[in-house]
């Protein structure tokens, strides 16, 4: 159900719950992609 109200905008990264504290720069970096794909998408 996430996959199909996120589109293409959903991301699966594999780790447990605390994922963020464990990997916190991929975490990062996730962020960063969805924040630019967000903009991008609101400049359409």
């Amino acid at each position: 159900m996430t996959r199909r109200i996120a589109g293409e905008h959903f991301e699966w990264i594999d780790g447990s719950h605390l994922f963020p504290m464990e990997r916190p720069i991929d975490t990062a970096r996730a962020v960063q992609r969805l924040l630019n794909g967000l903009s991008t998408a609101l400049d359409r």
